[in-house]
């Protein structure tokens, strides 16, 4: 018996509802971090909701499938890259994300109060470059399959082609060759 992980390729209902998942934590998570950072905003509202947009015509449609579906997966990899940036720079330097951060707060480490803005963009920023590999493979499968259909179609003409020159009686001319 094959055992499948649940994020399967081949599988279109997968696709759809890690794409509706990723879809809804994109809107709620920008609507949440709307006053933490300016910049993580800006290329969400110019570039995100454009691609979701498009995906949502690519998968439910099937609207030139192959070329946003590899639209999107490197959009999700510079976006995902982006935010793992931000996140690590505002860590590293100890610069907090929240403008109503409380300065007078101990500083209790890694997941301080005043950290916790970027660890959640950090760790979101990982869930964004998952979906991003789990993108880039669904195109590889897209283009996988519509090889093997053109593959496919190819071997029936050919097979059409064969089958209709061996179909047809060989005349005699006067030499006494044989020509189809």
């Amino acid at each position: 018996m094959c055992s499948s992980s649940f994020p399967d390729v081949a599988k279109p209902k997968h696709v759809r509802l890690l794409f509706f998942l990723t879809l809804s934590l994109y809107v709620s998570s920008s609507v949440a971090f709307t006053w933490y950072s300016e910049y993580i905003l800006i290329v969400r509202i110019n570039f995100g909701i454009i691609y979701y947009i498009m995906m949502t015509f690519a998968i439910l449609l099937r609207k030139h499938e192959l070329l946003i579906v590899g639209a999107f997966a490197i959009f999700k990899t510079l976006f995902s890259s982006f935010m793992f940036c931000v996140s690590i720079y505002y860590l590293w330097h100890g610069e907090y994300l929240t403008g109503t951060a409380k300065r007078w707060l101990p500083k209790s480490g890694f997941l301080a109060l005043e950290n916790l803005g970027s660890v959640a963009i950090c760790a979101l920023s990982l869930y964004y470059g998952y979906v991003a590999y789990f993108f880039y493979h669904y195109h590889a499968h897209l283009k996988k399959v519509e090889k093997d259909a053109i593959l496919e179609v190819y071997e029936s003409i050919r097979r059409q082609q064969y089958q209709q020159t061996t179909a047809q009686p060989k005349e005699e001319n006067g030499s006494g060759d044989a020509y189809p």
